[in-house]
């Protein structure tokens, strides 16, 4: 019924230095952008021709000229922007305008532009349900295959199972990011190791009334675990029966993780499902004492907020190619991690200063997170069947 097991994350470093790597993605990117990219085509990089690359060399250059810049957008960070920006100059000479957003605020922005015939957004990242789920936006998306071309990004070793990590058959969204979904979260000052190993301890009573969720009604982190125990762990009939249990152990449901954040931290409510991933991290650097439950069932992983998907109606379509390339060859996985807070979705990169909650467990049986999960809406229905009369 389930995935096989994912193996736990690799710590090995790439040989090769940040700068050599860099310089070597750059020469790269370079030689290779000319064996996809037409001469006198206006995106040349999405039609992929098949051309010798010295007859192509100057129509490149010009291109890259012309274009000078990427423009992405979504969820992020300051930390984050300032990194990306900064590493995107210096790595490829470009700049990189960056309009921050939620996902669906920056997804309603892009289908608003793209209806007037004003497409502005070359890249756009966001959570894998906001790309898939809107048929309109998912129609809105390049193929990725075949735009990438560094041997960096096309080779499977870098890659968990041996292949780039597509969420989707049409590989058109891809996770820069990879980690494990702190689904379960607890105070370590009241629950004592070993006390929650399932997610049916969860119904023990001594829980009742000592659980703090986010709403599973809307989209969020709980909502996407609703949908994986429906489709991974229990079925959609035991799962909405389990569900069901849950819902009668009287779990306080909120829509603000920054109040579950310090609820969780102060041990009001000991146990804490489907906290904002960010909040998580946030919450664990500064030494509370939280820690997150492995569940024996399984767990989640996925890109979180760090789904990445390419416009067909791109503005700047050498620079997104470019990028996309970089973005998935070590340095750029590198600098977008460390910015995101979250492991790589390539092998091989640093995890120094990452948070402890978003990394494999020796062990740890993990499901990525795929098309079935995202596009459960059965899921949906079943979440807020089961927990709607809960809401104050």
């Amino acid at each position: 019924m389930g995935r096989p097991a994912l193996p736990p994350r690799r710590e090995d470093e790439l040989t090769m230095s940040r700068g050599n790597s860099c310089q070597s993605i750059v020469v790269s990117m370079m030689i290779l952008l000319l064996s996809v990219v037409g001469a006198d085509s206006a995106d040349p990089a999405a039609k992929g021709a098949k051309a010798p690359a010295k007859e192509h060399w100057g129509a490149i250059a010009a291109e890259a000229k012309k274009e000078g810049k990427v423009t992405i957008y979504g969820q992020v960070g300051p930390e984050l922007r300032v990194a990306l920006t900064d590493a995107v100059k210096k790595d490829l000479g470009l700049d990189m305008e960056l309009v921050p957003g939620k996902g669906s605020e920056v997804a309603n922005r892009f289908l608003t532009e793209n209806r007037a015939g004003l497409p502005s957004a070359d890249i756009v990242l966001g959570g894998a349900s906001t790309f898939v789920s809107v048929p309109e936006l998912y129609a809105s998306w390049e193929k990725l295959e075949p735009l990438l071309f560094l041997p960096e990004v096309l080779d499977a070793k870098a890659w968990r199972n041996g292949k780039i990590p597509f969420l989707d058959s049409q590989k058109k969204v891809i996770p820069l990011v990879l980690e494990v979904t702190p689904t379960i979260i607890v105070n370590t000052t009241i629950v004592k190791p070993g006390q929650i190993k399932s997610f049916k301890d969860l119904l023990q009573p001594q829980w009742k009334g000592k659980i703090v969720m986010f709403d599973p009604t809307v989209g969020g982190t709980t909502q996407t675990w609703v949908r994986f125990l429906m489709t991974k762990i229990f079925g959609p009939t035991e799962g909405e029966a389990f569900l069901q249990k849950l819902a009668a152990q009287e779990p306080v449901i909120t829509r603000d993780s920054r109040l579950q954040s310090e609820w969780v931290a102060r041990g009001r409510y000991p146990v804490c499902i489907g906290l904002d991933p960010q909040a998580a991290y946030g919450m664990h650097k500064t030494g509370a004492p939280i820690t997150r439950v492995a569940a024996e069932e399984g767990g989640l992983f996925t890109g979180g907020g760090g789904y990445l998907v390419v416009s067909l109606k791109r503005p700047h379509p050498n620079a997104a190619a470019a990028v996309l390339n970089w973005l998935l060859g070590p340095a750029g996985q590198e600098v977008f991690s460390n910015g995101y807070g979250a492991s790589a979705a390539r092998l091989g990169v640093k995890t120094d200063g990452i948070s402890s909650l978003s990394l494999p467990l020796a062990g740890e049986k993990l499901y990525p997170q795929d098309e079935e999960i995202v596009l459960f809406k059965r899921g949906d229905e079943a979440g807020r069947r089961v927990f709607k009369p809960l809401l104050k």
